[in-house]
């Protein structure tokens, strides 16, 4: 009797370890989902259905909101800025020319960026105190998303986010979101285009495709210009990593991240 009841103790110490470690184990992986979801998603392929915009702190203990039923539902309108047409947004032949001479891939993206209410940087490089970032994020089957990244003098910074879309009548829907950095975490941001080689990588990675992805990161500093254009970057890519981080400090935080 008495070595059944050692034997007892034994398996129950056992199954409490055993669950402990699971326990932890799912507290880790909750844990990184929550803080690194846009990376996680790169690399589990379609976690999410739509990139929506992380709630606000002060908001995420209220009452959950209903959940959506259309495209729609997910933004919220805003008025759109009308630009020049002829506005110049990228160096001339910064990217593959077609067999006519001209870039699809360069009107397509000024295109895009002129959707969104963004003005061209590129015409903006010889003003010495222009300093500001943008990231155009545009996918073949989901709204196109543009994180702009504007640092004043004194080193803080404004945030601002924009989506594209069309909802189920054909109407453009623009929404933003503005969010004030101060000078510490703007600094952090500028930093990671450092790191990540934005400044020294080439303009085009001269990849094109169909169904997939265009990562657009542009750059204006002390007189200078530069833009990189990738399609659909591998998990490993340092600007791959650049565009997540962007796009998590603005606020979004589901996918699908291709």
């Amino acid at each position: 009797m008495s070595m059944s009841a050692n034997k007892r103790r034994r398996i129950a110490r056992r199954l409490v370890r055993t669950g402990l470690a699971l326990f932890l184990l799912l507290l880790m992986a909750a844990a990184v989902f929550w803080r690194w979801p846009l990376h996680v998603q790169a690399h589990s392929h379609r976690l999410g259905q739509l990139l929506r915009e992380q709630p606000p702190p002060d908001e995420e203990d209220a009452a959950p909101a209903p959940a959506p039923t259309s495209v729609e539902e997910y933004f919220r309108p805003v008025g759109r800025v009308p630009l020049p047409k002829t506005q110049n947004y990228f160096p001339d032949r910064t990217f593959k020319p077609s067999v006519d001479g001209t870039s699809f891939m360069e009107k397509g993206l000024a295109f895009n960026l002129g959707e969104l209410g963004e003005e061209s940087y590129y015409v903006r490089r010889t003003d010495p105190a222009t300093h500001i970032y943008r990231f155009l994020w545009d996918r073949s089957f989901e709204p196109k998303i543009v994180v702009r990244l504007e640092v004043a003098p004194n080193g803080s910074a404004k945030l601002v986010s924009r989506h594209h879309a069309s909802n189920n009548v054909g109407r453009d829907i623009v929404t933003e979101r503005l969010q004030n950095l101060p000078a510490r975490d703007a600094a952090k941001l500028v930093k990671l285009f450092e790191e990540r080689g934005f400044w020294t990588a080439p303009a085009d990675d001269n990849i094109y495709g169909i169904d997939g992805s265009d990562w657009l990161f542009e750059g204006c500093r002390e007189g200078r210009y530069h833009v990189v254009k990738i399609y659909t970057p591998e998990n490993g890519n340092p600007l791959k990593s650049l565009g997540l981080d962007l796009l998590e400090k603005a606020g979004f935080w589901r996918g699908p991240v291709y």
